[in-house]
């Protein structure tokens, strides 16, 4: 049997600091407007607190005096939990392309809009979120890279054809960069409905491998140069080689002479 409630204080539903903090303030913005809906905090009768979403409504006489308060709570734990959850899986995945320097987009075909992850303005070097259609994303391309770019972007919506590419960019702050850049058609009834892709700022593995690349052309420079350098010496000690040989030979011949003339 369910225990009756009419007449007994609010105390019974909230806590101390809930009336003070949630309870009065809400029923004052009730008194004001006449009827209110928000989060208000209860508790249970072994006094643990939950969330609940509540509705109120001033009631009034036929003189229209208020003579009471009309409420509807449910409780919003669950709700509140998953919210939780997903602020902190948005967290996580913030801070995740934020790390990485990777971020995502995506293109619906209907309407023309592209929607970019945070890190995604923080490639371009935008300070606020700013929507931009493919036309104007594009222009933040090298303008050698731009024609690739798009021809790839075209290709992608309407023969389906997925692309990765990695190519130069300069964004708002005129920061030279190189992005790689791909995109994957999503397709509904045998029509592109949809490019999801991502953009990942890689300027610094390019000036990485820049690096190596210049530390390999001079040691081909010095193994080219030691080689050279081994060959004049090979073709100098075969000089010096034939020269003796030579002089041996020479040598041999006048000691022959020189016996001949002994012998007569």
């Amino acid at each position: 049997m369910s225990e009756p409630l009419i007449g007994r204080s609010l105390s019974i539903f909230h806590n101390k600091a809930q009336l003070e903090n949630e309870v009065i303030p809400f029923n004052e913005k009730v008194k004001k407007y006449g009827t209110c809906t928000g989060e208000v905090g209860h508790i249970t009768k072994e006094g643990k607190t939950f969330p609940t979403l509540m509705t109120t409504t001033l009631l009034r006489d036929t003189h229209d005096n208020p003579i009471a308060f009309s409420s509807i709570a449910r409780d919003i734990t669950e709700s509140k939990q998953a919210v939780e959850e997903l602020k902190r899986s948005a967290y996580l995945l913030n801070e995740t392309q934020r790390i990485t320097k990777l971020g995502g987009w995506e293109y619906d075909v209907a309407t023309n809009q592209t929607f970019f992850s945070d890190e995604v303005f923080n490639i371009y070097g935008f300070d606020g979120q700013k929507m931009l259609a493919p036309g104007e994303g594009v222009k933040f391309y090298h303008p050698d890279d731009r024609p690739l770019v798009m021809d790839s972007f075209t290709k992608a919506i309407t023969n389906a054809e997925p692309y990765d590419l990695e190519v130069r960019f300069i964004n708002a702050r005129g920061e030279n960069m190189w992005v790689r850049t791909a995109g994957k058609p999503i397709l509904k009834n045998g029509k592109v409905v949809t490019i999801i892709g991502n953009v990942m700022d890689i300027t610094d593995r390019k000036k990485v491998e820049e690096e190596l690349q210049k530390h390999r052309e001079h040691l081909e420079e010095l193994v080219i140069e030691r080689t050279r350098e081994i060959e004049d010496k090979n073709i100098k000690l075969e000089r010096i080689n034939k020269a003796f040989v030579g002089r041996e030979l020479r040598m041999k011949e006048l000691k022959e002479e020189i016996e001949k003339l002994k012998g007569k």
